[in-house]
């Protein structure tokens, strides 16, 4: 079976799109996803909903450890960046999904997993390399090959 670089490299554009578009619409409303739901239990538009003043940055930034975790520990539930957080999964949701300006998008994105990435180092699996480490090395080649 031969498939085409620019098919794949397509599809997998246009999955990073969704997965960052659903994060950011999922913080935004709570739709119980990763956001509003406790064990089994869901509960939509609960208080960790941006829309209803949740704190989005909360949850994993206060979580931070390792070298760096001072920086981001402070950034934590900071408002400006629950707004560039969000802002930065739609910018790279929908330029991704749309395959327009998709080079910023990339770019937008890899940033975003990077920093993900340096808050929670070293990753808890394995000394040196987590899926976010995969995704900022995957959507720099994106943002190559757009």
């Amino acid at each position: 079976m031969k498939i085409k670089e620019t098919f794949l490299v397509a599809v997998i554009r246009f999955l990073f799109g969704v997965t960052f578009l659903w994060a950011a619409v999922d913080k935004i409303f709570g739709l119980g996803f990763s956001t509003c739901r406790s064990g089994a239990e869901v509960i939509y538009m609960c208080s960790s909903a941006f829309a209803k003043g949740g704190n989005v940055t909360a949850g994993y930034l206060g979580s931070s450890n390792g070298p760096l975790a001072d920086i981001f520990l402070k950034l934590a539930g900071q408002s400006w960046v629950n707004w560039a957080f969000l802002i930065m999964l739609i910018i790279a949701g929908v330029t991704l999904i749309f395959n327009k300006y998709t080079k910023i998008g990339a770019w937008v994105g890899a940033a975003l997993v990077l920093m993900m990435y340096a808050s929670h180092f070293p990753p808890a699996n394995n000394p040196f390399v987590d899926d976010h480490l995969i995704y900022f090395f995957t959507l720099l080649l994106i943002g190559k090959k757009a």
